[in-house]
């Protein structure tokens, strides 16, 4: 479809999202100059100020589905609760096509929800009994999605219950999992101190799915001097067997084995095959000072089949070889290495999880800045054969919510470091009343003027500032909405509407969101913050400033 549009005129531009009987969903407006691309527009209403001289408008379409395609009924896997803590868990889950992970979480003695209450609860958490969080998260469908849950009570029974929403509008049947957080006391003895001694079969990781084996009575430890290296090497005694089948009997997915060496020391740990062949169908754990390995049960199962013993090594590298190793690979430019790397090296082939503690590294406690910083944090990888890499992580918590490592899958192992990645820091200054503004000292003139309401909250316009920080804004025309994406936040806007959508979860604001002069204005700072960025607002000049 093309339009010819005069110049020196507005227009409106208006696409149908769906075209043919769903066959095509539109992609984006192409506006061309002759034969030349001016620029593409991924709103499907969009107003746009004709310059001085004639365009086309084109509406692009993108097939559903190809020639022979038919609709891939949406599915769940890998459905699991990881990092629990006292108040904190969080929900693991992959799709197999693009959309949406609804979730919601309730009692563990409330009736199992459908899909179509799960979504109500998610748009209000008073229509469903019991509702304790609710909310969403876009998919591609080929990744395994994580999601934090917050908010939750120590020492309770949860069950989380999820769906897969395709953007075809179809709904996968709900999975739920059950978890309990941890107790406020657990593991800590009557001062709050680590407890001196616990029962040997109890688990207290507050994870119901996990059996955690100590090296207690399990593991035979020898210590070595090399070259003046001490090598500390773990041998798993058969008897882990019987606690393994004990843990099949009880229902639980993952063994954990726990190696109590010394950070400073090379750690060497054999586990036989006879013992690998018992956990077949669990996922296996082996956690150290230095990092944390888990092998999924599919590779567990390959390696039982495979008759293979089960040897890693876990070292302390070299941060100055990781910082020099740094230069020209993609991701890492003027990233600082954060405390000490971890070498691991294993015969392992397929996908592991790897979790490397934060030990030594100093975490702001303000919780603005600690959240900046921790969004911050990757991996670098220097591997064995050569590659080097920077991998995005996903932060753990301690029962009490505290940041204590990150995690991430890799298939390969390597020297591991924690990085902090190099912020681009942006200053985007406004002044209420004025057109004026500036990014990074660069004049800019905005086509709505920040204002402050009667109740004494200041509002600017949702496209400028969001984008000026670098986020990603689109407007949902029919449900009057600004949709505000910056990496893994979004933030969903209506306008009249003191109710927020952020990462899924609904908040309030002080300040709903308003249309002046067909410019969308938002609350400064609540947007602001949400993105990343510091505001800071000088009474006498009435000066907005954003830092980011």
């Amino acid at each position: 479809m093309s339009k010819l549009v005069y110049a020196e005129s507005t227009v409106t531009v208006t696409a149908e999202v769906y075209a043919n009987e769903y066959e095509f969903k539109f992609d984006n407006w192409k506006v061309t100059v002759g034969e030349d691309v001016y620029k593409t527009v991924t709103e499907e209403v969009y107003e746009f100020a004709m310059p001085n001289h004639d365009i086309s408008f084109e509406a692009v379409y993108e097939a559903v589905y190809g020639d022979d395609e038919d609709p891939v009924d949406p599915t769940l896997s890998n459905v699991d609760i990881t990092n629990i803590s006292k108040t904190t868990a969080t929900l693991k889950a992959q799709g197999n096509v693009e959309g949406y992970i609804k979730w919601v979480v309730l009692p563990d003695n409330q009736p199992n929800p459908s899909a179509d209450q799960i979504v109500e609860a998610i748009d209000d958490s008073s229509s469903l009994e019991g509702t304790v969080k609710a909310g969403y998260k876009e998919t591609s469908g080929d990744e395994l999605e994580e999601i934090s849950i917050t908010g939750l009570n120590a020492g309770t029974s949860y069950k989380a219950h999820v769906f897969l929403y395709s953007n075809d509008n179809e709904k996968s049947e709900v999975t739920s999992k059950t978890f309990k957080t941890n107790s406020s006391s657990s593991n800590r003895g009557p001062s709050g101190g680590p407890s001196s001694s616990r029962d040997d079969d109890s688990d207290t990781t507050g994870d119901v799915n996990k059996s955690v084996i100590s090296e207690d009575s399990s593991v035979e430890k020898t210590t070595t001097v090399v070259d003046g290296k001490t090598v500390e090497t773990f041998t798993v005694k058969a008897e882990v067997t019987e606690q393994i089948e004990e843990a099949k009997e009880d229902g639980k997915e993952t063994v954990e084995i726990k190696i109590d060496s010394s950070e400073t020391a090379t750690t060497e740990i054999n586990i036989s095959k006879d013992i690998i062949k018992s956990a077949e169908g669990l996922n296996l754990a082996i956690t150290t000072p230095n990092a944390t390995l888990e092998l999924p049960a599919a590779l567990v199962d390959a390696l039982a089949e495979a008759g293979q013993d089960l040897d890693i090594t876990v070292e302390r590298g070299d941060a100055d070889e990781a910082s020099a190793n740094m230069s020209g690979v993609a991701g890492a430019e003027g990233a600082t290495v954060l405390g000490t790397p971890t070498v691991i090296n294993t015969d392992i082939e397929g996908k592991t999880n790897v979790n490397i503690p934060l030990t030594g590294i100093e975490i702001p406690t303000n919780e603005q800045k600690r959240e900046a910083f921790l969004d911050s944090l990757a991996v670098f990888a220097m591997h064995s054969d050569g590659e080097k890499n920077v991998i995005e992580g996903t932060i753990t918590y301690d029962e009490d919510g505290i940041p204590i490592g990150i995690s991430f899958e890799v298939d390969k192992f390597s020297t591991f470091a924690v990085i902090q990645l190099a912020q681009a820091t942006k200053e985007i200054k406004l002044t209420i009343g004025q057109e004026q503004a500036s990014i990074n000292g660069n004049p800019y003139t905005l086509d709505a003027k920040p204002f402050i309401t009667e109740a004494n909250r200041t509002l600017v316009p949702v496209r400028f500032v969001s984008e000026a920080i670098g986020a990603e804004v689109n407007w949902i025309a029919e449900d009057k909405q600004a949709v505000i994406k910056d990496g893994d936040t979004e933030i969903i806007l209506t306008t009249g509407s003191d109710k927020v959508m952020v990462n899924g979860v609904q908040e309030t604001l002080d300040a709903p969101a308003e249309i002046v002069e067909n410019r969308t204005f938002v609350p400064l700072r609540f947007v602001s913050e949400n993105l990343g960025a510091e505001v800071d607002y000088t009474t006498v000049t009435e000066q907005i400033t954003i830092i980011k």
